[in-house]
C-alpha cells in the first residue's frame, strides 16, 4: 500500500449519515446500499451531497470514485475519475475535486478537476502528483498534497488558483500537505513537512498573505485534519506533542496563557480550555504567576490548601499557613447563647450568630450556665490567693486553660472580654472578696 493510501485509510469511513445531531429519538440510517469501497471526502454542491473516495459503485450504480446523492438515490457525475479522490470543495460555483486521478470524465485533469454542473474540466494543466487537501482563501482556491509543480510552475506541495492560473505560496513545503483550513484570516496548512517557506514549521504553518510562519514549535509528527471550534484552531493527526505539551493526536491553538488552579498549579491553556483562572494571552507558567495555596479555614475547623480567592468563594477564611499539618485553624469551642444553650463553634462564627464565646472544649457538661465571677479562677465562690496559680495560667491563653468547666473568662478582671496582663491590677484588687 502506498503512502497516499495509508494516510487515506486512517481517515476512511463507509458513508453512513445521520439526519440530525445525535439525540433522543434519532438514529443512524444508510444512504441507499452505500459504496463498494472507502469514502475519503464529502461536501455539498447545488443542494446535493457529494462523496468521493476509492469506490467504483454507489447504490449499485457505476460511479467511478465520485457520486452524488439527490435525497433518494446515488448518481454519477459524468463518468467519474480513473483513480482515487481525496479532497472536495466548492469554488466560484463549481465543484472541485483532488486526488490521485489523472482523468475526470475522460478528460485529462492531472490530479485536480472542476465540475461545472454538467461536465468535468481541468484547472490549467493540473499538478505533477497527488492533491490531498483543498480549501478557499482570500477568493482563491488552495490545493495541498505531494505535488511539486502546478500548471507547470514550481509550487512545492501547495498552490493557489486565481481563476485562470496556478501560483505558488512562497517556496512551499519540504514534504506533503495533508490538511487545510482558514483561521483568524490566515491560511493554515498541516502535513508531514518540517519547513514552510524555508522557515522551521514542524507539521503545521500559517500563511499571513505574504509569508509562511510557524505556530509555536509545531507537532512531533504529522497533522492530518484541521478545523475551527469555539474560536480555537483544532488540529488532529499522528502527533503526541504540540508545542512541547502532551497532546495525544489532537490539540487546540488559540490565545493561550497561564491558567491558575485552586491548588496554585499553573498550566498553559487557551482561554476556552482553562477551567481555572486565565491570567491572559501570552503569559507563561515559568516562573509560576499563580497565587500559591495556603491554609483555608472553615467553620467546622477543617483546613484545606487553597488560593485566597478560591478560599473566599468556598466560604472559608484565609489563614495562609503553608500547610494544614498541623491544623492552623482555630478549633471550635463552647459558644453560649442567651437561652443558656451551647454549641461548639469557632469564635468569629459564634459572634456572628449572636453568641458569646466561652471556649470550653465541650458542651457536655454545659458550661454556659456558669455565672462569671471575675477573679474566681477556681470557681469556689471566693477570690483568694488560691486563685493566683490559675490566674497566671489564664494569662497564657484560653488554649492552655485546663480548669473547665470553670470559665477561662473568670480571669477577665477588667471586664474587657479578654485575659491579658492588663487584668493583673484588677485581680489583685479583688482578692479577699466573694462572688455575688
Amino acid at each position: 500500500m502506498n503512502a497516499i493510501a495509508r494516510v487515506g485509510l486512517l481517515c476512511s469511513i463507509w458513508v453512513v449519515v445521520a439526519v440530525r445531531a445525535a439525540g433522543q429519538g434519532y438514529a443512524w440510517y444508510p444512504l441507499g446500499s452505500g459504496m463498494n469501497n472507502t469514502v475519503y471526502a464529502l461536501t455539498v454542491y447545488n443542494g446535493e451531497l457529494i462523496a468521493g473516495g476509492g469506490f467504483t459503485t454507489a447504490g449499485g450504480v457505476t460511479c467511478n470514485y465520485i457520486a452524488r446523492w439527490n435525497g433518494s438515490q446515488w448518481q454519477p457525475l459524468g463518468t467519474g475519475m480513473n483513480d482515487t479522490l481525496y479532497a472536495l470543495t466548492v469554488y466560484n460555483g463549481e465543484l472541485i475535486a483532488g486526488g490521485t486521478f489523472t482523468t475526470a470524465g475522460g478528460v485529462t485533469c492531472n490530479y485536480i478537476a472542476r465540475w461545472d454542473g454538467s461536465q468535468w474540466q481541468p484547472l490549467g494543466t493540473g499538478m505533477n502528483y497527488s492533491v490531498l487537501a483543498l480549501t478557499v482563501y482570500n477568493g482563491e482556491l488552495i490545493a495541498g498534497g505531494w505535488f511539486t509543480t502546478a500548471g507547470g510552475v514550481a509550487c512545492n506541495r501547495i498552490a493557489r488558483w486565481n481563476g485562470s492560473q496556478w501560483q505558488p505560496l512562497g517556496t512551499g513545503m519540504d514534504s506533503s500537505v495533508l490538511a487545510l483550513t482558514v483561521y483568524n484570516g490566515e491560511l493554515i496548512a498541516g502535513g508531514t513537512f518540517t519547513t514552510a517557506g524555508g522557515a522551521t514549521c514542524n507539521r503545521i504553518a500559517r500563511w499571513d498573505g505574504s509569508q509562511w510562519r510557524p505556530l509555536g514549535t509545531g507537532m512531533s509528527y504529522g497533522v492530518r485534519a484541521l478545523t475551527v471550534y469555539n474560536g480555537d484552531l483544532i488540529a488532529g493527526g499522528f502527533f503526541t506533542t504540540a508545542g512541547g505539551a502532551t497532546c495525544n493526536r489532537i490539540a487546540a491553538w488559540g490565545p493561550a496563557g497561564a491558567c491558575c488552579y485552586a491548588d496554585g498549579s499553573c498550566q498553559v491553556r487557551t482561554q476556552s480550555a482553562c477551567t481555572g483562572t486565565f491570567i491572559g494571552p501570552g503569559t507563561v507558567c515559568i516562573p509560576n504567576p499563580c497565587a500559591q495555596a495556603g491554609a483555608c479555614c472553615f467553620a467546622d475547623a477543617t483546613c484545606q490548601l487553597m488560593q485566597p480567592d478560591a478560599c473566599s468563594a468556598a466560604g472559608g477564611t484565609w489563614n495562609g499557613a503553608a500547610s494544614c499539618d498541623p491544623n492552623p485553624c482555630p478549633q471550635p469551642g463552647a459558644c453560649c447563647f442567651a437561652s443558656g444553650t451551647c454549641q461548639l463553634m469557632q469564635p468569629d462564627p459564634c459572634s456572628a450568630a449572636g453568641g458569646t464565646w466561652n471556649g470550653a472544649a465541650s458542651c457536655d457538661p454545659n458550661p454556659c450556665g456558669v455565672v462569671l465571677c471575675p477573679g474566681d479562677t477556681n470557681c469556689d465562690g471566693q477570690i483568694t490567693v488560691v486563685d493566683v496559680d490559675n490566674f497566671v495560667e489564664a494569662l497564657y491563653g484560653m488554649e492552655n486553660w485546663t480548669h473547665w468547666p470553670c470559665p477561662w473568662l473568670n480571669a477577665d478582671c477588667n471586664l474587657d472580654n479578654d485575659v491579658t496582663f492588663a487584668d493583673i491590677d484588677a485581680f489583685v484588687a479583688l482578692i479577699g472578696t466573694s462572688c455575688p
